[in-house]
């Protein structure tokens, strides 16, 4: 069993705001899925995350590294057991799972899994060194090979890796493929069978994050060689690559949700903006302080909302360390934050050791904004947000 993620708890959750109050409308274990005994034991950093397919169905995937001969292998011969899980969103009930237990080497991205929802009511997903496209019962309607690449240089290995994207419509898709030159090339694909409609190389320098994908743009961080402004946020547009705010030197892009509108993540702590594709400022906020920053990002395509998460370490003298993580709903049009979620952990004696063990908190919004599911380890949680 994964006893370990046991450990990874969702605390009592401390809902705070002026305008409205949401309780978890349905609490599912993953644990306590068949299919979750079968990887054997994980450590805490297992990998997970959450997604809406649309308005009524939820998809969970869980990354289990796996040891062989007793032994973590080394990168080339990791093994994985990937699981991916449609939950109900009404009921928490699982509705279909699908197990991919003998895939061994290094997967095609980072994370051993990658997802999003695209057509209304199918998953891309890269699992493996696939990308697949998945009907709503999780069975394969296309796929396509993504062999990962390696060199040696120095005496030190380099890798590449792809992550996906879809608009937030999910009508359209690019590919991001990092190379062993820590470059990036974007492929425009097709959201039918995969293949590529365009490849776009934005230029020098190494693609940090993202990208996302709004009206035919796409949006992207770029660390460029010998600036020293930290992450350059830049748009490309039929090929051009150009700069979106001038304003914000120092910035990133965190995702594009509703009608065309772009959430960026600035500086100091946790602070935001959501601009249009002309920079225009809509709304700006601050949260937190010292090394806060805003970490997962889930965005609404049918109404102009999205959700973040954001905390860190703080201390007391009557508690000592502890962990605190928020998530906040926003909603661009009503110019304000619908929901601030607040979660702390104080951490556990382990082996003579006080550790915190709570792991991250990681958002899903659904397309008409009125739900939020929360994982936290093998904890899901559904939390409604009343309609204003």
């Amino acid at each position: 069993m994964l006893t370990s993620l046991l450990l990874l708890f969702l605390p009592e959750i401390a809902l705070s705001t002026d305008k409205l109050t949401s309780t978890a409308a349905w609490t599912v274990d993953l644990n306590s899925i068949r299919d979750v005994e079968y990887p054997g034991p994980a450590d805490l950093d297992t990998r997970s995350s959450v997604t809406f397919i649309d308005n009524k169905q939820i998809a969970v995937g869980v990354v289990v590294n796996l040891r062989v001969n007793g032994r973590w292998p080394e990168i080339d011969q990791q093994k994985l057991c990937v699981l991916l899980f449609t939950i109900d969103a009404d009921t928490g009930k699982i509705l279909h799972r699908r197990v991919w237990s003998d895939f061994q080497g290094r997967p095609a991205t980072e994370r051993g899994l990658a997802m999003r929802p695209v057509n209304s009511h199918e998953l891309l997903v890269i699992v493996g060194d696939e990308l697949l496209r998945l009907s709503s019962n999780l069975g394969t309607l296309s796929r396509r090979p993504l062999a990962p690449e390696s060199e040696g240089r120095n005496g030190q290995m380099h890798y590449d890796n792809w992550d996906i994207v879809t608009s937030p419509k999910g009508d359209s898709a690019v590919l991001l493929h990092r190379n062993v030159e820590v470059s990036g090339n974007f492929h425009r694909i097709s959201t039918k069978d995969l293949t590529d409609e365009t490849v776009v190389t934005p230029g020098p320098g190494y693609v940090s994050s993202g990208p996302a994908f709004v009206n035919e743009t796409i949006l992207f961080n770029q660390w460029q060689p010998n600036v020293h402004s930290g992450n350059t946020f830049r748009s490309m547009r039929t090929g051009e690559t150009e700069p979106l705010c001038l304003k914000y030197p120092r910035t990133r892009v965190l995702g594009a949700f509703g009608n065309g509108l772009v959430v960026l993540g600035l500086r100091p702590a946790a602070s935001f903006a959501i601009v249009d594709l002309r920079c225009n400022v809509l709304y700006k906020k601050h949260h937190g302080h010292g090394s806060d920053s805003i970490d997962y990002v889930s965005t609404s395509s049918e109404i102009n909302r999205f959700a973040f998460t954001y905390g860190g370490l703080r201390s007391s003298l009557i508690k000592g360390w502890h962990e605190t993580n928020h998530i906040v709903v926003v909603d661009a049009d009503a110019r304000g934050e619908l929901l601030n979620i607040g979660v702390s952990d104080y951490g556990a004696a382990i082996g003579g050791w006080h550790v915190l063990v709570g792991g991250a908190l990681k958002p899903a919004l659904s397309p008409d904004g009125r739900s939020l599911a929360v994982l936290r380890g093998s904890i899901l949680q559904l939390v409604t947000i009343p309609h204003k």
